[in-house]
């Protein structure tokens, strides 16, 4: 940690040192092979996860659609050469081609695009993650090198592609807001609470790695930290910036898509971007309906079921706020 804030401090350091006269413009394309809606029904009435090995044949239909929007933001150096100095992207997924079995320290597929825009382009690329809670790739194949590869490279040449039709403006203008706020904490009920005690007494509160979820010994220590805290409600921000008619708001977890793409058709801003997993991670936020179903990420939430009203009333608040701000300008 001490040489991660070092080398935090000298980027930063480095960075201001490069400043330069920029343009900005932003935009928005669709990827539509990366990312998959997970949380599948079964024949037997059970929400299953798309990586596991269900027969094809048992499994009805997706429980969700999912949110191929692809947000960019292009800059470009203000002179005559217009060298593209950077590019943010946004794509909701989960970054986890290589699986819990591998043991290899890698950026995944966002790495790669990564890599691979600032090879073809220049710049430095950067990727920021949308409301991914139920998106994911798909669990039964493209788990190895070539697969990340593969998606890597689609998730590039959308990126590239929109890119190409933003036309940076020279009068775009910067803004920014937060909002602090908090969301109750899950309440555990009894039952669930002796079945976890039942589970820690035969495990001793050790936990076994899986390559994919989690299990019983892993829901049982959790449930049973929620019991010890689920009178402290939870504390979160949300930061927004604004440039002209784009607006990317952050969230500090995993918003379920359903959630983030309300908020960004609700939004008065022309492109809307939720920036996932941003300053934190307090976790899944499900949908009340997913939280009806069940399913693994309804199972490993620590948010009351509220959660979807407060944070979609909050961000859409926020978003409106910073609308105004523009506008009075």
């Amino acid at each position: 940690m001490e040489d991660l804030s070092q080398k935090t401090v000298s980027l930063i350091q480095k960075a201001a040192a490069a400043m330069t006269p920029a343009v900005v413009g932003c935009g928005s394309g669709r990827e539509e092979t990366i990312s998959h809606y997970r949380r599948l029904l079964a024949d037997n009435g059970h929400v299953v996860m798309n990586w596991e090995p269900w027969p094809a044949d048992r499994i009805i239909r997706p429980l969700g659609v999912i949110d191929s929007e692809v947000g960019v933001m292009k800059i470009v150096s203000h002179d005559a050469s217009g060298r593209l100095l950077g590019i943010l992207f946004n794509h909701a997924g989960h970054p986890n081609v290589m699986s819990g079995d591998n043991y290899l320290i890698t950026p995944d597929y966002p790495g790669r695009t990564e890599a691979l825009l600032e090879q073809a382009c220049g710049g430095t690329a950067v990727f920021v993650n949308g409301a991914q809670g139920t998106m994911d790739i798909d669990g039964l194949k493209d788990r190895d090198w070539p697969g990340l590869e593969r998606i890597a490279r689609a998730l590039a040449d959308a990126v590239m592609s929109t890119a190409k039709s933003i036309m940076p403006r020279s009068d775009s203008v910067l803004r920014s807001g937060s909002r602090r706020y908090t969301i109750p904490a899950r309440k555990i009920p009894d039952n669930k609470k002796a079945w976890a005690d039942k589970i820690v007494a035969q495990t001793g509160g050790t936990i076994k790695p899986v390559a994919d979820g989690v299990g019983d010994d892993y829901k049982a220590v959790l449930y049973l930290r929620l019991c010890k805290i689920q009178d402290q409600a939870i504390p979160l921000e949300q930061i927004c910036l604004v440039i002209d008619e784009c607006a990317f708001i952050s969230f500090p977890g995993e918003l379920f898509t359903e959630i983030g793409m309300r908020i960004k058709t609700q939004s008065p801003f022309r492109h809307t971007y939720i920036m996932g997993l941003a300053n934190g991670c307090i976790g899944y936020v499900p949908t009340r309906q997913a939280i009806r179903e069940g399913g693994y990420e309804s199972e490993m939430r620590n948010m009351d079921d509220s959660a979807e009203d407060i944070i979609t009333e909050q961000s859409l608040s926020l978003l409106r706020q910073m609308y105004q701000r523009s506008q009075d300008k």
